[in-house]
């Protein structure tokens, strides 16, 4: 499999220019790369903090490895109740039969923050057409920003915010769920994402100032050993903080998705009102590449990356 050079922007939404909170996967059956994210509605109208509800979950694919991306629509069959709803923040994985996606849903299409959340779980043999299947009974909400994974006894686990926490719960069949509780709580922080790389076991976790990295050997415990994407970048339409992560290990090599607001600069804000200039919504995903080094891992986000997402040496 031949290395390319990883395009930045890496991708944009054309509907509504508003990608967000990427989660990366292999379509067995269609032997390609599924992109899908918070299809932020950037350009158009609405006041205040309208633009991120209303939100479908946006699917973009790639047939050459990661090296280019192309819009194919929207996750079909999210609707479970009557009228216009909101879908945040995908997490889509494999259980060895079948396709699951967990995801954050708000009623409505609120303007302000604040409203009830909940984790909603689905499932698929396509990755597509979804099946809803119930809200995850976590015992409280508002909860978002689901992650889940296998665990070495043949258990599930899943984290997600909650508080400004990340919280965690486990399950044996991902639709009966028992909370553990908070289980990393030293600063505000969403959208976690646990995966496994040299040797160890990773929670990154977007504290709205670049991604923080904890490490575990056991997928508790976690201790904090930097963070990552603080600093905005000088690749094309990089230029801000890292936000909402999605790994993929391939074999030896680990890649790091993320979004980014490029023209939320200090400049920028001054001109405009956040809430309404356009400038100020939109968002791109991006790509780097995370290397292990003395105990923790590190990002340079304005190096050329190459890559070749390698299906064969994908580990969950």
């Amino acid at each position: 499999m031949e290395e390319y050079i990883a395009k930045a922007p890496l991708f944009r939404d054309p509907i509504y220019d508003g990608a967000a909170d990427p989660v990366v996967i292999w379509n067995r059956e269609k032997q390609q790369w599924w992109m899908f994210y918070t299809n932020r509605r950037a350009s158009a109208p609405g006041p205040l903090y309208s633009y991120v509800h209303g939100t479908d979950i946006g699917i973009a694919v790639s047939e050459d490895f990661g090296k280019t991306w192309l819009y194919r629509g929207i996750a079909e069959g999210l609707e479970f109740e009557w009228g216009r709803n909101t879908f945040w923040a995908p997490e889509v994985m494999y259980d060895g039969v079948m396709y699951h996606m967990f995801c954050t849903y708000l009623r409505g299409v609120p303007y302000v923050w604040g409203h009830p959340s909940y984790i909603v779980h689905y499932t698929s043999e396509n990755l597509y057409q979804w099946s809803y299947e119930s809200i995850v009974d976590l015992g409280s909400e508002p909860v978002i920003d689901a992650c889940v994974r296998p665990m070495p006894d043949g258990t599930w686990k899943m984290w997600y915010k909650q508080d400004a926490k990340t919280y965690a719960a486990v399950s044996k069949d991902l639709c009966s769920w028992q909370v553990i509780g908070a289980e990393v709580t030293d600063r505000g922080q969403e959208g976690p994402n646990v995966f496994t790389f040299k040797g160890h076991n990773w929670l990154i976790a977007d504290c709205w100032a670049g991604q923080r990295v904890y490490r575990s050997d056991t997928f508790d415990n976690w201790q904090y050993t930097g963070t990552i994407l603080e600093e905005p970048g000088t690749r094309a339409d990089d230029g801000f903080i890292g936000g909402h992560a999605h790994v993929v290990v391939c074999g030896e090599r680990a890649y790091i998705f993320y979004f980014v607001h490029p023209e939320r600069t200090q400049e920028n804000k001054n001109e405009a009102w956040i809430h309404e200039d356009y400038r100020m919504k939109r968002s791109s995903i991006q790509v780097a590449e995370l290397i292990y080094e003395n105990g923790t891992l590190t990002c340079d986000r304005n190096a050329q990356i190459p890559m070749a997402l390698d299906p064969a040496g994908q580990i969950y």
